[in-house]
């Protein structure tokens, strides 16, 4: 385990004041930094700790949209490092600070939809689609949730989007899929 950095202990030059705003960069935020950069990197285990720094002393009722933030990075973390369930528990206590986030909302629909839970992902894509920008990989993810639901038709339009958006998304094997009914 990474043995937390004190206040103390970053220098003086990590606050950083930027021209105009004069907003100092502080501590929960270096520690965000710089496990967004672990994780770039591919030091990914190595992002979790900082992570955690980085929501220690960040309280939802002063600041739930940069709490939010970190919790959705966590998430992510704990996801591509296989703890699936805290993964969901984080992302549901983000959603919790932010309940209109689309990108929290589509990354927890794929955590269920590989959970195998396609009525609740089906919702929370539906929510996105309607409080963000419209995105291909989200259609195709929710194509695939109709699919295993049964609604072919809505599946097939939904693929017919994404594709039409991101023709790199074209697959026909899955359009057959689609087109007879086997998911």
């Amino acid at each position: 385990m990474i043995n937390p950095v004190t206040q103390d202990e970053l220098h003086p030059s990590v606050f950083v004041t930027f021209p105009r705003v004069l907003m100092p960069l502080g501590y929960n935020e270096v520690a965000r930094l710089a496990g967004e950069a672990a994780y770039q990197a591919g030091a990914i285990d190595r992002s979790l700790p900082l992570f955690d720094q980085a929501l220690d002393g960040l309280p939802a009722e002063r600041d739930a949209v940069r709490r939010a933030l970190v919790l959705d990075r966590r998430a992510r973390t704990l996801r591509d490092i296989g703890r699936e369930a805290e993964s969901v528990a984080t992302l549901e206590e983000a959603l919790a600070l932010k309940p209109g986030d689309a990108v929290g909302l589509r990354m927890y629909a794929r955590l269920l939809y590989e959970r195998n839970s396609f009525e609740e992902a089906r919702d929370r894509l539906e929510r996105a689609a309607k409080t963000g920008p419209e995105e291909a990989e989200s259609d195709m993810l929710l194509s695939r949730v109709y699919l295993h639901l049964g609604n072919r038709a809505r599946a097939e339009e939904l693929y017919q989007k994404a594709v039409k958006a991101n023709p790199e998304l074209e697959d026909a094997s899955y359009l057959d899929k689609v087109r007879s009914g086997y998911d």
